[in-house]
């Protein structure tokens, strides 16, 4: 993924906020995630835009498909 050079420190504060660890439970070991920062608001609309984008084939466009949309705009 490519971000803004521009970004607050934040932005990738909340962007890993939250880590997958392995816990033991009564019914044995099982992945959680924990958050390491209190504000992950970055890290789900990221995720949910990435989302979005692959439900309408974002990753599937050739160049002269970015390059209509450019026109486009």
């Amino acid at each position: 993924m490519h971000f803004p050079t521009d970004l607050p420190h934040t932005f990738y504060k909340g962007i890993t906020g939250e880590m997958r660890v392995l816990v033991k439970t009564p019914t044995g070991e099982e992945h959680r995630w924990i958050k390491t920062y209190a504000r992950n608001e970055p890290l789900d609309c990221t995720v949910y835009a990435l989302h979005a984008a692959h439900c309408i084939g974002v990753h599937l466009w050739t160049p002269a498909a970015w390059q209509r949309l450019l026109a486009a705009v």
